[in-house]
């Protein structure tokens, strides 16, 4: 069976208490920099709307004393010039904020796919008691020859989605070529006893729950017949990648 096919029999897990306090954590970073932004602006003795393209873009031009620019586009790599340019602490300040203001809403985005929609206000969902709720995502190949999910998209670091899905490993790989041939190579132990059902595949990262032997912190335990072998060659393979890291594969803990 194909490991698209068995990934879109997956259910997941998902944290709520580490997703709120990555709500909490963003909300209370963006604050802090919003403050730092008007104590700039005040010492500069400027009024500027923060979340008006128009009147940032006049005070960067002012700034950069280019006031007849005919367009200025607000990227992180022209905030990082103008800091080199300039030295002004605005830039940076302004960078982390817009970089803190679309981490909150891909955040509360995933927060309605998983609540029920925009109808579902985020304090509601803050204040509430449940622990945990499950997701059944989609898997599909991408154009890369990748695999992708999406219903929900989780746009989120490997620490995040470990910490949102209750994942204790992640096997960092180079290329598509590389994770599909990981997951091909040993796909008769992924699947067995339905262990493919504590995995996930997004971009080119692989999560998975996995049994660690406090020995040798080995996902499996070993055999003898055909496919203990190929269970001794992962456990082999997976030892290598943890400690020496000389692999082009990466495994996070």
């Amino acid at each position: 069976m194909g490991i698209i096919t068995e990934l879109n029999r997956n259910e997941y897990c998902v944290h709520l208490d580490y997703l709120r306090q990555m709500v909490a954590l963003t909300i209370a970073e963006g604050k802090s920099l919003r403050k730092e932004l008007d104590q700039i602006l005040v010492l500069h003795g400027e009024k500027v709307d923060l979340h008006s393209n128009e009147e940032v873009v006049r005070y960067i031009k002012l700034l950069l004393k280019a006031k007849d620019a005919k367009e200025i586009k607000i990227t992180n790599v022209a905030l990082d010039r103008w800091f080199e340019q300039t030295k002004d602490a605005f830039f940076l300040k302004l960078k982390n904020y817009i970089r803190c203001h679309d981490r909150y809403k891909k955040t509360t985005a995933f927060i309605n796919s998983i609540t029920g929609g925009k109808d579902k206000r985020l304090d509601e969902f803050m204040n509430s008691n449940l622990k945990t709720t499950t997701i059944h995502p989609e898997f599909s190949k991408n154009r890369s020859g990748g695999i992708s999910m999406s219903q929900p998209v989780m746009p989120f670091s490997i620490k995040e989605m470990m910490g949102l899905l209750y994942f204790n490993v992640a096997i960092r790989f180079e290329s598509n070529d590389d994770i599909l041939g990981f997951l091909r190579k040993y796909d008769d132990i992924i699947w067995r006893d339905g262990m493919g059902r504590r995995l996930l595949v997004s971009g080119e990262v692989v999560y998975a729950q996995m049994i660690i032997d406090e020995r040798d912190i080995f996902p499996f335990t070993e055999g003898e017949d055909e496919l203990g072998k190929l269970i001794d060659q992962f456990n082999l393979e997976y030892h290598n990648y943890e400690y020496k890291m000389t692999s082009r594969i990466h495994i996070i803990s």
